[in-house]
């Protein structure tokens, strides 16, 4: 069945050929079909009567038609990528593999910087980011800490503070006084004391 077809790709005769279809832009395999081609023609574009060769996960079967022959392309379509050079996320869209400037490697943070091949982590950009992070954490606690403090102490020093509001100034005092010793490279949060607007009403 070879050789129903002479040198300028017609037929011979008349003839059913199993044929092998590809897309004509990727050249994918996209599915074989049965086809009864006339004498003096010729089968249809973009289809081959050479079997493409056995699948295998990751791979694509595509046909070229300057070689005449399939190839096995990667097929990284619907996978994440990312740059290398900013960490920029994309979706693979196209078949073969991933080139630089992309990486299908993952990066572990938003730090992490391509060295050689691999993500590599700035740990001084990190811990420049979480100091910062962590002083901005710690103003944020210090000025809440300083609206419950405040009046409780004005109440102490021109009132009469009861028992149970001194309690709350004292307890946020020193909760005040742990957030201040926080360790910036690793910050372990006090917890917040108890809180109850009605504890520093002068009314």
């Amino acid at each position: 069945m070879g050789n129903i077809l002479n040198g300028e790709g017609l037929a011979t005769s008349n003839a059913e050929l199993q044929l092998y279809d590809y897309d004509p832009t990727t050249g994918e395999f996209n599915g074989e079909f049965l086809y009864k081609i006339p004498q003096w023609t010729g089968i249809p574009a973009h289809s081959t009567m050479t079997a493409p060769p056995e699948s295998k996960e990751g791979f694509t079967a595509c046909y070229s038609e300057k070689d005449q022959r399939w190839y096995l392309l990667e097929d990284h379509r619907g996978q994440k990528a990312w740059r290398v050079d900013n960490r920029a996320q994309i979706t693979v869209t196209s078949l073969g593999p991933v080139t630089y400037p992309h990486t299908l490697l993952a990066p572990a943070t938003d730090f992490d910087e391509w060295v050689d091949g691999a993500w590599v982590t700035n740990t001084a950009a990190y811990e420049a980011f979480m100091a910062e992070k962590t002083n901005e954490e710690i103003l944020v606690r210090l000025r809440k800490a300083e609206t419950i403090i405040n009046p409780l102490k004005d109440v102490k020093e021109y009132g009469e503070i009861t028992p149970e509001q001194y309690a709350v100034l004292k307890a946020w005092i020193a909760y005040r006084l742990s957030v201040m010793a926080v360790n910036k490279k690793n910050p372990q949060w006090p917890d917040e004391p108890s809180f109850n607007p009605d504890d520093y009403k002068t009314e």
